[in-house]
């Protein structure tokens, strides 16, 4: 873990909850490229760049930056912690039972993908470097309204995996009523980083880095980010006294 000051220690207890992440960390951290590429007909062309300033907005009010981020119909070139989040109308996740169907996935299945989108890149590639997001499913499950700023934070959620943030949820029953403010909550589409995740996607990052983006090392801080954050427990703890850190 890094090393974090008694401040940011103690202002990621109960008390700042609700405090944006921004207002507690003024040093910016840089990730990799990102990329959007969108070939879907639910999103207007014309849209895209204000879903691009959506995304970009998330990260830098958590102290993220990314080095360059670019809307494009191509396929860059992926290495370190770039990201192409791919934006397509998935039959697959459309055919599927409504309770089991998904707006995106990270680290996806590459054959499932490959059978109804053109990705050029190699399977580790696209587990290690590409997001997918599926606007016909969003639109289907939560209406038209505001889906720019949905299909924005889905795209958020699955890069929010990429750099190991973790599912929200109310409790361990996996109740959304106060989760669905925050980004990492499923269909919750909120439109900010819960201030846990906020730390864990930096260190992530930072660790990343100073690991010289092994992809071992990578993997091995992705697996670890299977279990879920619970409200409830947080605000449990935090009444023993206890600081809440990963």
């Amino acid at each position: 873990m890094l090393r974090r000051t008694f401040l940011e220690k103690s202002i990621i207890s109960l008390g700042a909850l609700l405090v944006p992440y921004s207002v507690i960390s003024d040093e910016k951290i840089t990730a990799g490229n990102l990329y959007i590429n969108s070939d879907s007909e639910s999103i207007p062309q014309i849209e895209l760049e204000d879903l691009m300033n959506k995304v970009i907005t998330h990260f830098r009010n958590i102290g993220v930056e990314f080095k360059k981020t670019k809307l494009t119909r191509k396929f860059p070139w992926l290495e370190n912690l770039d990201l192409g989040v791919f934006i397509y109308d998935s039959r697959y996740q459309m055919n599927r039972h409504d309770n089991e169907k998904s707006d995106g996935v990270a680290n996806a299945n590459t054959d499932l993908i490959r059978e109804e989108f053109y990705i050029p890149y190699e399977n580790a590639t696209i587990k290690n470097n590409c997001c997918f997001v599926f606007p016909n499913v969003t639109k289907y499950s939560s209406g038209e309204e505001n889906l720019i700023s949905k299909v924005a934070s889905v795209c958020s959620h699955e890069i929010g995996h990429q750099f190991t943030a973790r599912h929200i949820y109310d409790n361990s029953q996996k109740r959304t009523r106060k989760a669905r403010d925050f980004i990492m909550c499923p269909k919750g589409y909120g439109q900010e980083f819960h201030p846990q995740n906020a730390t864990i996607i930096r260190e992530f990052i930072n660790l990343a880095k100073n690991k010289d983006y092994d992809p071992n090392f990578i993997m091995e801080m992705r697996l670890k980010s299977l279990n879920n954050i619970y409200l409830e427990e947080l605000v449990s703890k935090d009444r023993k006294g206890v600081i809440v850190n990963f």
